[in-house]
């Protein structure tokens, strides 16, 4: 497989990973699938890269997030769904987390290799 072509299944992955954490609800699951997001940003060679990726899922997820706020803000307490939607904002909310924490690896490999 080409490089560009790898790539592209690398990101697509990353972007698949991150749409199932967003929404799934059973832990064990979300821990796999954690583990599989890590590894497959670790498979970008650039380090460069890696935190391009890392930072384009940072955004995507917060402007995610905002949206879902808003949703759960609108649903009335007791409403049909509530628990639902606090319980995917809970999931962006984690995710986020997940690449914050992602991110700060691949800046401190950044530094690491700068040395």
């Amino acid at each position: 497989m080409a490089s560009s072509e790898a790539a592209f299944v690398h990101r697509e992955n990353i972007k698949h990973f991150v749409d199932r954490l967003a929404t799934e609800t059973d832990e064990a699951t979300r821990a796999t699938l954690k583990t599989l997001l890590i590894a497959e940003e670790d498979k970008f060679a650039k380090l460069s890269e890696r935190l391009d990726i890392v930072d384009q899922n940072i955004l995507r997820i917060a402007d995610l997030a905002v949206l879902q706020r808003t949703r759960v803000n609108d649903i009335r307490l007791d409403g049909d769904g509530a628990d639902l939607a606090r319980r995917h904002l809970q999931n962006l909310e984690q995710l986020y987390d997940l690449f914050v924490a992602s991110r700060q690896r691949v800046v401190n490999e950044m530094v690491r290799h700068s040395l």
